[in-house]
């Protein structure tokens, strides 16, 4: 994975986003980021993040699966900004996979071998190797996102977040607010996409730099 110069908060590369017909999340407040080309830019094609961050995402269904991020960023600070994309492909549930979100709440252990996920518009089961040498299953409903602001003193009360989450570069209203859509470590599976936190008026990708322990397992 390429290292990029980012402006902005740790971690939040620059970018925006255009409305592609995509159903918008009810955290998606105002307007679009208007420095968002209307369609995805070519990757390597020059752009200018100031003011940063600038990201942009297109397409996906209305729970922010299967889109194209496009991020302003520099592999160093002496080469000039440029589009880099990364295409989100929606994978088909494995054979192993329950018929239904709620037949996945009811196994206590994993219907098949190996690390996988089974994906359902009501939530995420999904294999977990944390903390021991074999997998175990667990269940993450969709509308199971933390909410959190990242400056005091946080407005009361702090809106739940959306099960559909916002597309990057759409508009926001709660400056430094962060939605918890991701998960880390053994529990990466159950992510809905990237955490998302506003910053400027609209939405942003945020990842967190975690030390995750090295646990293999079977």
């Amino acid at each position: 994975m390429k290292r990029v110069a980012i402006l902005g908060w740790t971690l939040a590369l620059a970018c925006g986003v255009s409305d592609t017909g995509t159903s918008r999340s009810p955290l998606s407040v105002g307007p679009n980021d208007p420095r968002c080309p209307g369609q995805p830019p070519s990757a390597g094609a020059t752009c200018d993040p100031h003011p940063a961050p600038l990201e942009c995402e297109y397409g996906g269904d209305r729970f922010g699966r299967g889109t194209t991020i496009a991020r302003c960023a520099t592999e160093s600070l002496d080469r000039p900004f440029t589009w880099h994309l990364i295409v989100n492909a929606i994978e088909p549930n494995p054979p192993a996979c329950p018929q239904s979100f709620a037949e996945g709440m009811m196994l206590s252990a994993p219907p098949g071998r190996g690390s996988f996920k089974c994906e359902y518009d009501e939530g995420i089961c999904a294999t977990v190797c944390s903390g021991s040498s074999t997998f175990s299953w667990r269940c993450r409903a969709r509308d199971d996102v933390t909410s959190e602001v990242t400056h005091i003193p946080e407005p009361h009360p702090l809106p739940n977040c959306s099960p559909q989450r916002p597309l990057a570069g759409s508009g926001c209203e709660i400056q430094d607010r962060v939605c918890n859509y991701a998960e880390y470590c053994g529990y990466s599976l159950l992510s809905f996409g990237p955490s998302m936190g506003c910053l400027g008026g609209y939405w942003h990708t945020q990842f967190r730099s975690l030390f995750c322990s090295a646990v293999a397992c079977e």
